[in-house]
């Protein structure tokens, strides 16, 4: 059996649930995931006006992607994505090239299609 390649572009509820749910039912023998995320650490947004009204410092509501996706056998890649070529089954970012059989784009609640070419409309 060959290990799928998954890309998940987006670090935050929807990249981080993701991962772990594929990591969960697919051992690191059948599928390779890599997350593909700007910020290096997960915020939690909700709890944003907790640290506007001084309630919450920003370390308490947040953590490094790094460690928890690492000990679940997750490649992580700190880094924007600049391209997603959809023929060739390719997203680049700054850093290189990341090639997949599977992409999920977990970007949040809107979309910047038009912010990485080859993907909008």
């Amino acid at each position: 059996m060959s290990t799928a390649r998954i890309v998940i572009v987006g670090g935050s509820f929807g990249g981080l649930s993701t991962a772990y749910e594929l990591r969960r039912s697919l051992g690191p023998e059948r599928a390779e995931i890599t997350l593909i995320a700007k910020d290096s650490e997960f915020r939690f947004v909700p709890s944003f006006p907790w640290v506007a009204t001084g309630r919450r410092r920003l370390e308490q509501i947040s953590f490094s992607l790094s460690g928890p996706l690492t000990s679940r056998q997750v490649r992580f890649v700190n880094d924007t994505v600049t391209h997603i070529d959809t023929a060739a089954k390719v997203v680049t970012t700054s850093v290189g090239e990341h090639a997949y059989d599977f992409l999920v784009i977990a970007t949040g609640h809107r979309s910047a299609n038009e912010a990485v070419p080859g993907l909008g409309p």
